[in-house]
């Protein structure tokens, strides 16, 4: 089943562990996101943000098994970890392992679940009766454990990798913008790296979480996010000599928008309806 973001996903259940670090670290969502190539071949990447990576917690780790040895509260909050946590340096090469214990998806089409009783039945049960009545299916299905076969597919590992990898930014390139339109709200700059563009807005007096960015590539061709991220795309399969960057607003674009995305008119809607428009070209 494809994700909340329409992509075919799969997650991975694992443990990391780079070489530079003195603890393991989960690198990462888990999640992986590609298309089946056929019916047991999946192609994807996995994309790891190496700021969680090179942020060192285990000081904070310490204290708080400390405290929880003596029987106290230890609050890790903004001040915490400002003052214990630090940032490691990424050398130049690295080896990162990875325990890979389980390949999880969801089931596109999953098997109905037998209530018992009609549609009109269940709404006249009670809280009490329908929670009572909820708990029994859910254990009878399996439903309360993770993964289950009424909602998941998956396969029990497991697998080790060593990863060794040498860190290369000899192809990424920044393009500085620098545009503001009258309302505060533009484009600082395109990083562009030979695996994803990274888009930096500007928002000016406005709150970024109100606003959502849209791209197209050079042949007007829709770039999905690379994650949950609007901000990084990947570049794979897309002309991206040029790119032109819309932000909308974020209830418009959820509401309205989001779901023509892939239609023809898409960019005629954007032309209309974005709050900031910016022609950037790349090569």
């Amino acid at each position: 089943m494809t994700n909340q973001f329409g992509k075919q996903s799969l997650f991975l259940d694992m443990d990391t562990d780079f070489s530079f670090r003195d603890t393991p670290v989960m690198a990462g969502s888990g999640n992986i996101e590609g298309s089946f190539l056929d019916a047991r071949t999946y192609a994807g990447v996995w994309r790891l943000d190496l700021k969680d990576v090179l942020f060192d917690v285990s000081e904070i780790d310490r204290m708080t098994s400390e405290a929880e040895a003596k029987g106290e509260e230890f609050v890790v909050n903004q001040e915490v970890l400002d003052k214990y946590g630090k940032m490691l340096t990424l050398p130049d090469e690295f080896t990162l392992n990875i325990d890979l214990k389980r390949i999880e998806g969801m089931l596109a089409n999953p098997p109905e679940i037998d209530w018992g009783m009609s549609k009109e039945e269940l709404e006249a049960l009670s809280d009490e009766e329908f929670q009572a009545l909820h708990d029994r299916i859910f254990e009878k299905y399996g439903l309360n454990k993770h993964p289950n076969a009424m909602q998941h597919y998956w396969f029990e590992g497991s697998w080790t990798f060593t990863l060794p990898i040498k860190v290369n930014t000899a192809n990424n390139r920044t393009i500085s913008v620098n545009d503001v339109n009258e309302a505060g709200i533009g484009l600082e700059s395109v990083t562009v790296t030979p695996f994803e563009i990274h888009i930096n807005e500007v928002y000016l007096n406005h709150d970024k979480a109100d606003y959502f960015p849209v791209v197209l590539d050079a042949q007007g061709k829709y770039i999905d996010a690379a994650g949950s991220d609007a901000a990084f795309l990947p570049v794979a399969d897309h002309d991206i000599s040029r790119i032109t960057v819309y932000l909308c607003d974020y209830l418009e674009y959820m509401d309205e928008l989001k779901g023509l995305k892939y239609e023809d008119g898409f960019r005629e809607l954007l032309e209309k309806r974005a709050v900031y428009k910016k022609e950037v070209v790349l090569e």
